[in-house]
């Protein structure tokens, strides 16, 4: 979520309840704004937007999609596997995927995955699933101005990083 002034790096000195202040700590200053950290929210947003998978109108339920078989929503370790009770109760769980699809109640069949991996620590070896033909990785936070590109399936994720993926198809992939 995005307040004005976030892509900017406005911080309002840590206030965090700024709505009534009528000074300096609830002002947006345009002048010195950010303007890498602005075009970098920029190309979230488009991000955001050429991919509905990321604003689906239904929540989802990890629940069977009857187009493919699959989960709707898939959670996974770093190593690809899906997390023990173990695994959410260990301080040191630092590096989490995501895997969506579209909601299984939808009547949308793409087999068009997006897979996000959230890195909290330091850096980690990483499985994509193999429950697509490939990856594209389409964002590196660590790398703001990277363009997407194909990627193996086991990769790095830099440390404190999200890396966001999505699906090829079979003739996209090398």
């Amino acid at each position: 979520m995005l307040l004005a002034g976030d892509e900017m790096g406005n911080s309002q000195n840590g206030n965090n309840n700024a709505y009534a202040q009528d000074n300096p700590t609830g002002w947006v200053t345009w002048d010195d704004a950010d303007t890498e950290l602005a075009a970098f929210t920029a190309r979230l947003l488009s991000l955001r937007r050429a991919h509905p998978i990321l604003r689906q109108p239904r929540f989802l339920h990890a629940a069977i999609r009857a187009a493919d078989g699959l989960r709707d929503v898939i959670w996974r370790r770093a190593d690809g596997e899906e997390p023990t009770p173990a695994d959410w109760h260990d301080a040191g769980f630092r590096c989490l995927g995501l895997e969506l699809r579209p909601a299984a109640t939808s009547h949308d069949v793409s087999s068009t995955a997006i897979y996000m991996l959230f890195n909290a620590g330091a850096e980690q070896p990483a499985q994509l699933p193999s429950l697509a033909a490939g990856w594209q990785m389409l964002l590196d936070t660590t790398r703001p101005n990277l363009l997407p590109h194909p990627v193996p399936s086991s990769l790095v994720a830099p440390k404190q990083s999200v890396l966001v993926f999505t699906s090829r198809a079979p003739a996209d992939c090398p």
